[in-house]
């Protein structure tokens, strides 16, 4: 994880990670966007379509702490201290990460939480929030952290962006 870059946060479950909080069952979580190729044991998965709402900007801090931001949401994510809660912030939340494989040993794999919670993929609310007593060993802790990469279909669409673009120079 490199800080600036944007990512695609995928759980176990294969749902990306959003910022659309909901309540489910007294809880404030997010219940993540469904990811039809996302296959966490496959380091060269190709996760293709428009997903700008989905990426997260990790930042690390002097002292190791992150912070994740939703540059869509324009708000940086963040779990209760004490409560099952996700929440969306305007300021930064200091989050650590624990580093791991999965859990089938299949890949790389890190653990979201901030001292007493992890972010976990809720199997009885089928959404992320906070869990505790959990390390990144449990399944429902694990996160893939996929890097935004410019495709050629991206590509040709800035291209011919540009090429309106200098029609209209011209003609002026």
């Amino acid at each position: 994880m490199e800080p600036g870059k944007s990512y695609l946060i995928i759980g176990s479950s294969g749902k990306a990670l959003n910022a659309e909080i909901s309540p489910v069952g007294g809880v404030a979580c997010i219940a993540g966007t469904e990811m039809q190729t996302a296959d966490l044991g496959n380091a060269g998965d190709v996760i293709k379509g428009e997903y700008s709402a989905l990426l997260w900007t990790i930042e690390k801090d002097a002292n190791g702490q992150y912070t994740l931001y939703n540059k869509a949401a324009k708000k940086y994510l963040s779990l209760s201290a004490s409560e099952r809660n996700v929440n969306l912030t305007d300021t930064p939340v200091k989050l650590s990460v624990e580093k791991g494989a999965l859990s089938n040993g299949s890949g790389f794999c890190v653990a979201f939480y901030n001292g007493t919670m992890y972010l976990n993929h809720s199997k009885s609310k089928q959404a992320y929030c906070g869990y505790s007593g959990e390390t990144v060993t449990n399944a429902n802790n694990q996160f893939a952290i996929y890097e935004l990469v410019v495709g050629l279909q991206q590509l040709i669409k800035l291209y011919l962006q540009w090429l309106s673009q200098q029609d209209t120079i011209e003609e002026e």
